[in-house]
């Protein structure tokens, strides 16, 4: 797989650059910098991967950039790649960051290649962190509390039973 190594940000594109020396174009539209998720493949809950849209290359091919733990860090994926097979949706939370700053910021990211964590570092808190400049996974924050929860509802039975 190759590496982004750098990029140069204009306003109606971006130019991408790898670590094997090639480039690629990608064009910017109205949805660049917009997060949008999908629902998590397997799992109990409506547990949302989320992701931001960076553009369309010459093809058509549209591209988002997202952590997964399959990866291990963050990349840019085709949307094909980022939606497996399922249905995509607007994220229409706020944002403190204007879409170029968005798109730069997750670049970044990106470049440094921190590893996946799926507490700390997950494709929620990519996407916050390039967004509003903050990591926040309201998943991970909603699965904390109800393992809190579960856990003073074993201590409250344990101790009516003794």
């Amino acid at each position: 797989m190759k590496k982004l190594i750098a990029f140069n940000l204009h306003p109606s594109l971006v130019d991408l650059v790898f670590s094997d020396g090639s480039h690629a174009i990608i064009y910017l539209n109205q949805d660049s910098g917009k997060t949008y998720y999908r629902l998590k493949i397997n799992t109990i809950s409506n547990v949302k991967h989320t992701g931001i849209y960076l553009g369309q290359d010459e093809f058509g091919i549209n591209y988002f950039m997202h952590n997964h733990y399959l990866v291990g860090q963050p990349s840019i994926s085709t949307e094909e790649n980022f939606r497996k097979g399922q249905s995509l949706y607007l994220n229409n939370n706020s944002s403190a960051n204007s879409a170029l700053t968005i798109i730069n910021n997750a670049l970044q990211a990106i470049i440094k290649g921190e590893k996946y964590n799926s507490l700390t570092y997950n494709c929620q808190s990519f996407t916050s962190e390039a967004t509003n400049n903050f990591r926040h996974s309201p998943d991970v924050e909603k699965w904390k509390g109800l393992a809190a929860f579960g856990i003073l509802a074993l201590a409250f039975i344990a101790i009516i039973r003794s």
